[in-house]
């Protein structure tokens, strides 16, 4: 799996409730995770869409794109009439969900219990294609009014043993293990392929045995 990184999208709201309004406030709205990586023809759980520093939020309108190599893996209803591939999130109330086909979104509003960080979808269900390159999940929506933008990015599963990122297993990758070894090159946690907890020849082995072209 890809390292996984936290990246915050910060906007600025002024929240009007019940009649006060309240200085203007950050607030965060991320997928937590928003880089994970993904396989061929595979089912896969986005993390969660997470509101932080929620303060006075009440109501939150959320529109997730979904990119055209992606598939949600049922547009049907739950008993709620909710989208079935679709979890709500332990920090909402009333929620509806909906597939919006023309623009190819999940579109989602909810009432939120205000506090400072506000669970607002557990997971979202899709599968991907025979050929998965870069995509990305572009956020949308709004705060109590304000505009919100943030990002999931998935990117191809790193193979083991795939030291120079090429998306192949082969000798130039064995070759990277022997210079570690003649100290050309620092060490990286990903040179441990058989996980074993050293760096040494049997790594280099492993890799010639799992070449991707065998």
């Amino acid at each position: 799996m890809s390292s996984l990184r936290v990246v915050s999208v910060v906007v600025f709201v002024a929240a009007l409730v019940a009649g006060t309004l309240y200085a203007q406030s950050t607030v965060e709205v991320v997928f937590s995770p928003d880089t994970m990586g993904i396989t061929p023809n595979a089912d896969f759980k986005t993390p969660p869409v997470v509101v932080q520093n929620a303060g006075a939020v009440t109501s939150v309108r959320v529109n997730i794109a979904v990119p055209e190599d992606i598939v949600i893996d049922s547009v049907t209803l739950d008993a709620s009439g909710n989208l079935a591939g679709v979890e709500k999130g332990s920090g909402v109330g009333q929620f509806f969900s909906e597939w919006h086909q023309p623009s190819r979104e999940i579109r989602i509003v909810c009432t939120v219990n205000p506090g400072d960080t506000i669970e607002v979808i557990k997971w979202i269900d899709f599968s991907t294609g025979p050929s998965v390159g870069t995509a990305q999940f572009a956020l949308s929506g709004e705060v109590n009014g304000g505009a919100l933008f943030g990002a999931l990015t998935l990117l191809p599963e790193r193979p083991v043993g795939d030291l120079d990122e090429d998306g192949d297993v082969d000798t130039d990758d064995a070759h990277i293990i022997l210079q570690f070894l003649f100290g050309e090159v620092a060490e990286t946690a990903e040179m441990d392929v058989n996980q074993d907890g050293n760096v040494d020849l049997d790594d280099a082995r492993w890799i010639l045995q799992h070449r991707s072209n065998g």
